[in-house]
């Protein structure tokens, strides 16, 4: 009888213990870009830069401006001439100074995609942004600093 109990209650034990509390999966919240932050459209596929236009600020207060024709930064008006597509999701446009022909590689992060960069072959680095707004970042090299993106006001 005394085993009978033993076992009785060896099987409770493992059974309770090995029972798992019941899990409900949350969710993330889903971003939804309003109809201004959409991109590519057609008109940006063409060169129109309209449909990310405005005033974009950086964490120092730098502010650069995107009108339908391409990049204000100081003054200095840089043109588009040609698309690419990143890897991660943004598009890289090479613009030029209108007046002294000099290049400049703008990259433009659309709603949702992170900024980032490979320090090594293997090792990527995410570079701190707000993903919920269209970012700009522009120079002759990748981003790997906060205040070289600028977010749309």
């Amino acid at each position: 009888m005394r085993k009978i109990i033993v076992l009785l209650i060896t099987t409770l034990l493992i059974t309770g213990c090995s029972s798992k509390p019941e899990v409900t999966p949350t969710k993330a919240p889903v971003v939804t870009p309003t109809q201004d932050e959409l991109i590519p459209n057609e008109d940006f596929m063409n060169g129109d830069f309209s449909s990310i236009a405005g005033d974009y600020i950086n964490i120092n207060g730098d502010v650069i401006t995107i009108n339908s024709e391409g990049l204000n930064v100081n003054g200095n008006e840089f043109a588009e001439s040609e698309l690419h597509f990143g890897i991660d999701g943004s598009y890289h446009r090479n613009v030029v100074n209108t007046t002294s022909r000099t290049g400049l590689l703008m990259i433009i992060y659309p709603v949702g995609v992170e900024v980032e960069y490979y320090e090594t072959a293997t090792k990527k680095i995410l570079v701190k942004s707000d993903t919920t707004k269209v970012r700009i970042s522009y120079g002759n090299a990748e981003t790997t600093k906060e205040e070289e993106i600028y977010t749309k006001k």
